[in-house]
């Protein structure tokens, strides 16, 4: 790249089919759970703004790929999308999870409330998009990580911040500062 960093072309590759694939394919999806939704009146107004804020997440990854398509050196919008997708989450009172394009987590689960305590060590693995937001839902305890988009937000941080190495000249030689002409 001509600002002073260098990026892979399969890295770029893979970020715009993450962000903008995975982002339209969400932004898709949930219109049309919200659009169904609204029809059969039977969600919750939570339910309802929670289908909302994942629509505007959707919309705002896939404007991060575009701006990323459009200028390569667009990339903090890039960083803030694939950084929402790295934590998952639940508990006894919320979870979390978000994910476009690709999504491969490892998490530690705890016991389901009521259960004995015992730790469970766990992965998923999956392609396409996918959310999820549960208040109260009385979920067992896990945390994870998004290891696909962790990795891709490290691999775009150094592209980012590597500078290409500069070439100086073998040997240098002094200009002249005369301005006489030479026969």
């Amino acid at each position: 790249m001509a600002n002073g960093y260098s990026m892979n072309l399969w890295l770029r590759l893979t970020l715009i089919t993450m962000t903008v694939g995975g982002g339209f394919t969400g932004f898709a999806a949930t219109c049309h759970a919200l659009q169904s939704s609204l029809h059969s009146h039977s969600q919750t107004p939570l339910n309802l703004l929670t289908m909302g804020v994942f629509l505007v997440l959707n919309a705002g990854v896939t404007a991060s790929g575009l701006l990323f398509v459009y200028d390569p050196h667009r990339t903090n919008p890039l960083l803030a999308a694939l950084a929402i997708q790295i934590p998952w989450f639940s508990s006894y009172l919320i979870a979390y999870r978000f994910a476009t394009g690709f999504e491969l987590v490892l998490s530690v689960n705890g016991p389901a409330k009521g259960e004995d305590l015992a730790f469970h060590l766990g992965w998923s693995f999956f392609l396409g998009t996918s959310w999820s937001l549960s208040l109260s839902q009385e979920h067992q305890f896990g945390l994870g990580v998004n290891i696909w988009a962790l990795t891709m937000l490290v691999l775009l941080w150094r592209s980012v911040r590597m500078p290409l190495p500069v070439l100086q000249p073998a040997t240098s030689m002094p200009l002249e500062t005369n301005s006489a002409s030479h026969p």
